[in-house]
């Protein structure tokens, strides 16, 4: 059986709904969402010292792992974006405000 354009993508959402993907996000899972950038600096930083303890000073490799591990945190909330941005768009979720962005008609006048 070949496989279509939206097969992946629909085994990806199948496989989220299996381990719970439907539920509201979390307090952490929104900031992780809103601000996949933090996240992957703060965790790049905290991997980067780790390795630098165990690696007795060696501060090249423990760059670059603290680089791969950020750029792999923030993978995981640009992935938790999107499935927040799917709930809204669902209607299982209700947010005027999600990801730092307001809902339109929703600015105060000064």
């Amino acid at each position: 059986m070949p496989i279509r354009g939206g097969d992946p993508a629909r085994a990806y959402w199948a496989v989220d709904r299996a381990l719970g993907g439907e539920r509201p996000p979390t307090r952490s899972q929104m900031f992780a969402a809103r601000r996949p950038l933090v996240v992957a600096v703060v965790a790049g930083l905290f991997s980067s010292g780790l390795f630098l303890l165990a690696s007795e000073g060696d501060v090249l490799p423990a760059l670059g792992m603290g680089v791969l591990l950020g750029g792999w945190f923030a993978m995981f909330a640009r992935l938790e974006r999107g499935r927040q941005r799917r709930l809204v768009r669902r209607g299982l979720r209700e947010s005027a405000h999600i990801h730092g962005r307001r809902a339109k008609g929703t600015y105060r006048a000064r």
